[in-house]
């Protein structure tokens, strides 16, 4: 009789995502695991408010480094859903619109992760001032950027930051900026029949 090896999909315990709307105006999502038990949800709860909670609890679940950025951040929205960290990007990014409430969007939302977006690369960029979040630059590109897609892969991260173009288009309307972070304008979502999967 052959061995059978199941593997399941890796589900980190928080999965933050910071939706840029401009500059100043930021939220930061937290979709915690569904495998979490309650006790532990009530103490991230605690942890949003302000409030005192029980370290035995949560840190051995949760990372120092995630408990002290939902304590730092002004209004941390806690989303009781998984986000697998080894599902494909489109897939995972798919299933964050609906869940912050972006499922009316068509234009496939910008994401980065650390200096890097998710599903282009950027080729011989001779923009000097370029900075891989849409809203920290300083100055304006001479010209497009040439963009390579990667195939769709795993997400493999467990931070990443999105902006949606309806946002991005409310404070800048230069042509050839748009094009370093929203280069397909056919690159778009069909949330409304993904929603019935989730």
């Amino acid at each position: 009789m052959n061995n059978c090896h199941v593997i399941y999909p890796y589900i980190p315990p928080v999965v933050k995502v910071r939706n840029w709307k401009n500059k100043q105006d930021v939220t930061d999502y937290y979709f915690v695991s569904s495998k979490l038990q309650q006790n532990v949800l009530d103490e991230l709860d605690n942890i949003k408010n302000k409030k005192k909670y029980n370290k035995d609890i949560v840190e051995p679940l949760i990372s120092n480094d995630i408990i002290k950025d939902i304590s730092n951040s002004s209004d941390p929205v806690i989303v009781k859903e998984s986000i697998y960290t080894d599902d494909l990007i489109t897939s995972a990014v798919s299933k964050i619109c609906i869940f912050i409430k972006r499922e009316k969007t068509s234009i496939f939302p910008y994401v980065w992760s650390e200096n890097n977006p998710l599903r282009f690369t950027i080729e011989n960029n001779k923009w000097k001032q370029y900075n891989v979040n849409p809203f920290l630059n300083n100055d304006t590109p001479s010209e497009e950027g040439k963009v390579t897609y990667t195939e769709d892969s795993m997400l493999t991260t467990d931070i990443l930051n999105i902006v949606f173009l309806e946002d991005y288009e409310k404070t800048n309307k230069n042509k050839t900026m748009k094009k370093y972070y929203f280069p397909n304008v056919k690159d778009t979502l069909n949330l409304t029949t993904n929603k019935k999967i989730y």
